[in-house]
């Protein structure tokens, strides 16, 4: 009994050698771990991305991103900061010349380079290369050997600046209150709901109407106004009025806007823009008729309501 005893004593001490020592490597591998970049997120007012051919300039004034003369999307360009901020990892994959090429990583050959800097400091530069893995990639910083594997897909890296702009830069500020159309009618809302050309609208396509200029979504940018002009609408929101002047462009798919608030063209997805260009009659209150269909309630001042 006492020789069984110390045989399971001498397990269990093994177990016990075998458990500090997977300890004290997984503490000393975080401990040697190393922050890709030494970066403060906070202190980096630009960006630039390049690739082998082209390259853009995301820049932040007062918080706010800019990407050309257009404004950027804030969210995504803040995640780039700080997930270049935070990358770290314990040990490179490797650290030779011939691996650099290899990776694709050398300032010769790279898939993306990213540098990011506070007014003329650079603060990190960066160099992505293959890709190890699903959304993992290679990286070595410009200035050392050492190559990392990080949790990055170069496709976060777009050097097209549409890709970087915020999609919602040409939506209203706040609530929709009146929409005149290219085609003269009127649309506004007071207390009572929804009226068309001071008639009651069908308060549900009033409602969606509103909601395209209040949610209005861009493609990206355009040189200029399409070749076929399709007029402007006059726009009033919680913000004051605007314009939005609309043609069609070179591409069936597309339509180009070009806003009063802020300077260049937009392009926006023809199906969008041929729902702003919707005719009154869809505006036009609904009842049903005695063969369940449905016909147009007519204003008292209407002729037509009259039998005229």
């Amino acid at each position: 009994m006492n020789g069984r005893i110390g045989l399971l004593a001498a397990v269990l001490v093994v177990q016990l050698v075998i458990v500090a020592a997977f300890l004290w490597n997984q503490n000393r591998a975080e401990s040697a771990a190393e922050k890709l970049l030494d970066l403060d997120a906070k202190q980096v007012d630009h960006i630039v991305i390049a690739d082998a051919s082209e390259k853009i300039d995301l820049v932040r004034k007062d918080d706010v991103w800019t990407v050309g003369d257009a404004p950027a999307d804030a969210t995504k360009a803040n995640k780039l900061v700080n997930d270049f901020a935070g990358f770290e990892s314990a040990w490179p994959v490797a650290t030779t010349d011939t691996s650099a090429e290899r990776f694709e990583v050398t300032e010769e050959k790279f898939q993306r380079r990213i540098t990011f800097g506070a007014g003329d400091e650079v603060l990190g530069d960066v160099l992505l290369g293959t890709s190890p893995g699903f959304q993992r990639v290679h990286a070595r910083r410009v200035d050392a050997e050492a190559i990392y594997a990080v949790n990055f897909s170069n496709f976060q890296a777009s050097t097209k600046a549409d890709d970087w702009i915020d999609k919602a830069v040409l939506a209203s500020d706040g609530v929709i209150k009146s929409v005149v159309a290219p085609s003269g009618f009127k649309l506004e809302k007071n207390s009572e709901g929804w009226l068309l050309d001071g008639a009651a609208a069908n308060q549900d396509t009033a409602t969606t109407f509103a909601e395209r200029f209040e949610n209005l979504r861009i493609i990206g940018t355009a040189e200029a106004a399409g070749p076929t002009a399709k007029g402007v609408f006059a726009v009033v929101d919680s913000k004051g009025e605007f314009t939005l002047e609309l043609s069609q462009g070179s591409e069936d798919t597309e339509y180009v806007v070009k806003s009063s608030r802020r300077p260049g063209f937009y392009r926006i997805a023809a199906y969008i823009a041929e729902q702003m260009l919707e005719d009154k009659d869809e505006l036009e209150p609904k009842t049903q008729d005695a063969t369940g269909g449905t016909t147009e309630v007519t204003s008292p001042a209407d002729p037509v309501g009259e039998g005229a």
